[in-house]
């Protein structure tokens, strides 16, 4: 179970996607335990950042080599790269830093 603490005492918001927590806080069980964060900039890259933008799919704002038939390079189970192949070339583009993309939003 990973969260924010809530102002009740033995209740967290539940961390449901980056950028994401539930509305409504929820009892922490009485058997879980409680984890310091590993390192810093952990919480930042893989729970929360205001200063990160949540990233949407959309054709028009795609670069000019992004043509092509379309691969997820996953590094660790994300998806910090998307290449294209052509017949004649190969363009590979990073995940802005900036940027996240929401379990809702990647495509299948």
């Amino acid at each position: 179970m990973a969260g924010c603490k809530s102002r009740r005492k033995g209740y967290i918001f539940e961390h449901l996607d980056f950028n994401c927590f539930a509305d409504k806080d929820t009892k922490v069980p009485s058997n879980a335990k409680k984890q310091r964060v590993p390192e810093d900039g952990w919480l930042s890259e893989f729970f929360w950042d205001p200063s990160k933008r949540r990233l949407v799919f959309d054709a028009a704002n795609l670069p000019e080599r992004a043509i092509g038939e379309a691969y997820r390079i996953e590094d660790n189970g994300g998806m910090p790269f998307v290449c294209y192949v052509r017949d004649d070339a190969v363009s590979v583009f990073r995940r802005p830093k900036n940027g996240y993309v929401a379990e809702d939003d990647e495509p299948d």
